[in-house]
């Protein structure tokens, strides 16, 4: 006796896309990209040096639509598409009590309330602990260049986080800056790392993991009310695309055919060689920003590199895409015929 039963029929209503955290990105992907070579490796798809796919066994472009990797960073750095967010949300809480400043939407936070009184939020305490900016600092790009460190000033990233005291009195007098005589403890709301962290400064480099530790003890309904979801706010992982989006086979088919690289490819082995030799600097006594600053630099490289339009300078016009040249872009520009016929007839299996 044979049962037919009828699939389930539903309505779809919306399609929901969100970001991918570094754990959706291990979860999710074929393989973790260690060594250099891993970066063109068969097991994310053709064109390859094997001709054939080793996660899903195609031997041909059109029935294998590619599989990405990922990357373990070797240093957790920010998200340079919500850098800024975070420098807004540092503005807009007291450093010290973590509460929020004015003009934030309280109603919906359950914090507790402070037992003793802030010195940083305090007006008291404002006359020795000035109020404190948060900034975003662009800085040369860092390169690692034979074993030796060096930066790259005609390349500006805004790449870091910078915490810096306000002036207490609008005035100077003598010379001398009205900062002088900070307290001792005026930077203890953040941990030193390697003793860089003195009283005596008016301005300090913020770490991701610094600012991680301010994020981590504030309150996640009021973090809700810039950025939707906390762990968007860094970086641990960097997904690696498949072959087909960056590999190019000169003379397809052919026993002698060529292997091409665009950029990308460079930038992700580039990337790649940093996080194998950055252990090599943990002595420096400035290891923790020197590592977040050289690895943000090659993820800001693979980011850039992975862009269909650089960023229009000052005077020029941008022009809107209209029609073919859409078409192209959007539909043609894509290197693996499944992705293609996907777009184009919905089924990659129907031969067109």
């Amino acid at each position: 006796m044979e049962l037919h039963r009828e699939p389930p029929e539903a309505i779809l209503n919306a399609i929901k896309f969100d970001l991918m955290t570094s754990t959706d990105m291990e979860k999710l992907s074929s393989m973790s990209i260690i060594e250099v070579s891993d970066v063109t490796s068969p097991k994310l798809g053709l064109p390859n040096g094997s001709l054939q796919c080793e996660t899903c066994g195609s031997q041909r472009g059109r029935d294998c639509d590619g599989h990405f990797g990922v990357t373990k960073l070797a240093a957790t750095v920010h998200n340079p598409y919500f850098i800024d967010d975070v420098v807004h949300f540092l503005n807009r809480i007291c450093p010290g009590c973590l509460s929020p400043r004015e003009g934030i939407d309280t109603k919906r936070l359950e914090r507790e309330k402070v037992q003793a009184t802030c010195k940083y939020c305090s007006k008291d305490g404002s006359k020795l602990y000035p109020s404190i900016v948060f900034k975003t600092l662009s800085s040369p790009r860092v390169l690692l260049f034979k074993s030796k460190l060096h930066r790259n000033a005609s390349v500006m990233e805004r790449i870091s986080i910078v915490a810096e005291a306000a002036d207490r009195m609008p005035n100077r007098s003598k010379g001398k800056g009205s900062l002088e005589g900070l307290p001792l403890d005026f930077w203890d709301f953040v941990p030193s790392e390697n003793k860089q962290v003195q009283s005596n400064m008016t301005k300090i480099i913020l770490s991701p993991y610094q600012v991680f530790y301010m994020l981590k003890k504030s309150d996640p309904e009021l973090i809700k009310q810039f950025v939707s979801r906390r762990e968007l706010l860094f970086l641990s992982c960097l997904p690696v695309t498949p072959n087909c989006h960056r590999v190019v086979e000169i003379g397809y088919g052919l026993p002698d055919g060529r292997l091409t690289f665009d950029d990308r490819t460079k930038a992700y082995k580039r990337m790649v060689d940093v996080s194998r030799r950055i252990d090599d600097y943990r002595q420096h006594p400035h290891f923790s920003v020197l590592a977040s600053s050289l690895v943000s630099s090659r993820v800001s490289e693979c980011l850039k590199s992975s862009k269909l339009y650089s960023k229009k300078a000052d005077g020029e016009t941008s022009t809107d895409t209209y029609g073919m040249k859409w078409l192209k872009d959007v539909v043609l520009s894509k290197r693996s015929d499944n992705v293609f016929r996907s777009i184009m007839v919905g089924d990659p299996k129907i031969k067109l």
